[in-house]
């Protein structure tokens, strides 16, 4: 990044961070963070980047052309500030956008009616080329909790220093999401979400940047 020290930056995330954490219900961002930041990219270009810029899984850098196309899209509570300028090959630009996603929507999560499995810890050998979880990585399958607070109590009980087996859902029943093309949970659930039809739209268009998305799949009932 140029245009503005690393104090001076540091200073606007925790800025923009507190206003995150205001209330439980999280209120959008009032100023775009990026304002005075130009990325340089060696890689691309892309339709989409996810830096994770404060530090949240809900917020990416899309192109003019990805904004498009999910404005035709439902979308949880967000907000857009354009012009992010980045350099490319010495280029400068300012066709991306800040998309930022401000509500942690794992607080819809029903747990009792979730199912789980127990996998082994070590991302590299428990998914196959497709992302998709191998059979050999699941220890314990169809796992239920009675609640948040269960599913919690035991993911704190995980030693991550041992790379103890970890949860990770299989089916998540979530209301308040199957009717959304793309939202995004917090913590263990992290990740940004697509539907089924919006991930079959953006390979149809060919969006570039996409397999840098954390998750980008879900199979939620509701």
């Amino acid at each position: 990044m140029v245009n503005i020290n690393e104090d001076d930056f540091f200073q606007l995330k925790f800025e923009f961070q507190e206003n995150y954490r205001k209330n439980k219900c999280k209120p959008p961002p009032t100023y775009n963070i990026l304002q005075y930041v130009i990325f340089d990219t060696r890689q691309g270009p892309f339709d989409l980047y996810y830096p994770k810029v404060v530090g949240y899984d809900g917020d990416m850098l899309v192109s003019n052309r990805l904004l498009s196309i999910l404005r035709e899209y439902n979308l949880q509570e967000h907000i857009t500030f354009p012009g992010i300028k980045y350099t490319f090959k010495d280029d400068e630009r300012n066709d991306m956008n800040f998309l930022v996603l401000y509500d942690d929507y794992s607080k819809y999560i029903d747990y009792a009616k979730s199912t789980y499995q127990l996998v082994v810890s070590d991302f590299t050998f428990r998914k196959d080329e497709f992302g998709n979880l191998k059979k050999e990585a699941i220890l314990k399958d169809n796992i239920k909790f009675n609640s948040r607070e269960e599913y919690y109590f035991n993911m704190r009980k995980r030693n991550r220093l041992r790379n103890d087996p970890v949860y990770v859902f299989k089916h998540l029943y979530c209301r308040e999401c199957i009717n959304l093309d793309m939202f995004y949970f917090k913590n263990e659930e992290g990740g940004v979400y697509l539907s089924p039809r919006l991930v079959k739209r953006l390979e149809k268009e060919k969006i570039k940047g996409v397999d840098y998305w954390n998750n980008f799949t879900f199979d939620f009932v509701g």
